[in-house]
């Protein structure tokens, strides 16, 4: 997993979005070889999706897609379940690249987080299981009434769409092809249920 550092003191005319630097680029591509030299299936977090980030949003995925062993990018900042694809090249399958799934917030409606598992298939090609959760919030918490004046929002008008997304940008489950390399370190490690066909189709 490599965590990267998206805020910044300026964002542009927008204090809200991101920005890498060129020194954090090159130490996102030194460890991305590191762990692809390793046999490591990666995961890229960040607070802020690459289509906030205008000063190396598209340099980021545009190097992300040139490591086969990049199956995830975690992102949140805009409240909302959304999933984009990113085939290695224009007219190529998504499976040959990477998903960038965005989480939803906890303070806003619908609150809620994600589960994510990934799977190997044991054919070459794996799944990133990504499930929707409602947290369970006990009565007369703080905590429920946030969820009260969150939904408050919505029926107000604030929060129209109520961040929870369209059908495929929650309970999905996203297809990619492993890099042929990284097959016999699969096939040497235990295997177990998949735990999220209890909330997926």
């Amino acid at each position: 997993m490599i965590v990267l550092d998206t805020t910044t003191a300026y964002g542009g005319t927008d204090k809200s979005q991101g920005a890498i630097d060129s020194a954090q680029m090159g130490w996102i591509e030194d460890r991305l070889a590191y762990y692809s030299n390793q046999n490591r299936a990666i995961i890229i977090m960040s607070h802020h999706p690459a289509n906030t980030i205008p000063d190396q949003g598209t340099a980021l995925v545009n190097l992300l897609r040139q490591y086969p062993h990049v199956v995830l990018h975690v992102v949140g900042h805009g409240h909302i379940n959304r999933v984009y694809a990113h085939p290695p090249d224009a007219g190529q399958s998504v499976e040959n690249g990477y998903w960038e799934v965005q989480v939803p917030s906890t303070l806003e409606w619908p609150n809620q987080m994600r589960y994510y598992e990934i799977v190997d298939y044991g054919d070459g090609t794996g799944a990133v299981y990504v499930t929707v959760v409602n947290l369970a919030i006990p009565a007369g918490s703080v905590a429920e009434a946030g969820r009260f004046y969150s939904l408050v929002d919505v029926q107000e008008g604030r929060v129209p769409d109520g961040l929870q997304g369209v059908i495929n940008d929650r309970n999905v489950i996203l297809r990619f092809a492993w890099p042929p390399e990284l097959l016999p370190v699969l096939a040497a490690m235990p295997r177990r249920p998949v735990e999220s066909l209890h909330f997926l189709p």
